[in-house]
């Protein structure tokens, strides 16, 4: 039997609003089809509905699992999750840093994952995915808030833990000499980092040997996620639950939806949410109140309307 040894938890925010019921609504019905999308629906408390999920292979070793979903909150979110088979010949994990370059002496640098990923790709080493490591005290000089080691170097062994960000600094991910991951408390790091290989501070736990010990850290964040079972799967995930639209916008009429079809032509998420407006806009199914209105948040999909504070409302739709 496979087990979840452990989850790290890094970076960002979970935004967006409504709310809905566990089973799907009968106007927009979907079936998951990949393993994990099934799972979510199945055992996962805090899903209520999957719009859509699909897996692809990378490379060898390497899945990619895309779900497009909904909270029982109501958050509408994007969830990439990368399986990673750490047994398969020649693939590994490491540590990025900047311009792929070791040297602090100068300060930490900043650099997008994409053009890390490009300093480091070269012929039979190709990068073939990446996740966004640490926390940051962002203020100057910035810094990791946890120790970094790449390829065997320590760079930096020290931690800076703030109260004011609970969150961050509390635990370590890292590869060891013998190429297998492990993932702990900050209290372990000094008895361990002699034999970590590949190192990054990390966050909060959530799961050790499989089991779900609790937390109180209730925050919509972090975003991103690693985890490993004990026979070499290493998980990477992304979650994105980001607003779509400003806090202020409201639903005034078609004008609205052109405005934001312009310039956004790219943004898939988005445009299947405009879709589904449309969809209760030729059938006339817009609930009255939010029309104009930035009083309640309204979730397309379902047609159901949700008060600020996240409670259920019952909503007529307009007038012919």
């Amino acid at each position: 039997m496979k087990i979840l040894n452990r989850i790290w938890l890094a970076a960002s925010v979970l935004i967006l609003s409504a709310a809905c019921d566990k089973a799907q609504g009968t106007d927009f019905l979907y079936e998951p089809t990949t393993e994990i999308g099934k799972t979510f629906v199945d055992k996962c408390q805090e899903v209520a509905r999957v719009f859509k999920d699909t897996s692809f292979v990378v490379a060898v070793g390497v899945e990619e699992t895309d779900l497009h979903l909904q909270t029982m909150e109501g958050y509408v979110q994007q969830i990439c999750i990368l399986r990673i088979d750490t047994k398969t010949p020649g693939l590994k994990v490491k540590v990025a840093m900047p311009y792929n370059s070791n040297s602090i002496s100068d300060g930490w640098r900043k650099q997008t994952l994409t053009d890390m990923a490009v300093a480091m790709d070269k012929s039979r080493a190709r990068v073939v995915g990446m996740i966004n490591g640490d926390f940051w005290n962002i203020n100057t000089p910035i810094n990791p808030r946890g120790p970094v080691h790449r390829g065997g170097t320590i760079i930096s062994s020290a931690w800076d833990y703030n109260p004011n960000v609970e969150q961050q600094a509390l635990s370590f991910v890292g590869v060891g000499f013998d190429n297998k991951m492990v993932i702990a408390e900050r209290a372990k790091y000094e008895e361990m980092k002699t034999s970590l290989k590949e190192c990054t501070g990390a966050g909060l736990i959530l799961l050790s040997n499989g089991h779900f010990s609790g937390t109180e850290w209730v925050a919509r964040d972090p975003r991103t996620a690693i985890g490993y079972t004990d026979d070499g799967i290493v998980y990477f995930l992304t979650a994105d639950g980001r607003r779509l639209w400003n806090e202020d916008l409201s639903l005034l009429s078609h004008w609205n939806l052109r405005d934001e079809l312009k310039p956004d032509y790219d943004n898939q998420e988005k445009q299947e949410m405009i879709y589904q407006v449309m969809q209760r806009i030729v059938k006339q199914e817009i609930p009255a109140m939010v029309i104009n209105s930035r009083e309640y948040d309204w979730c397309p999909y379902t047609n159901e309307v949700f008060a600020t504070d996240g409670q259920p409302v019952k909503a007529k739709r307009e007038q012919d």
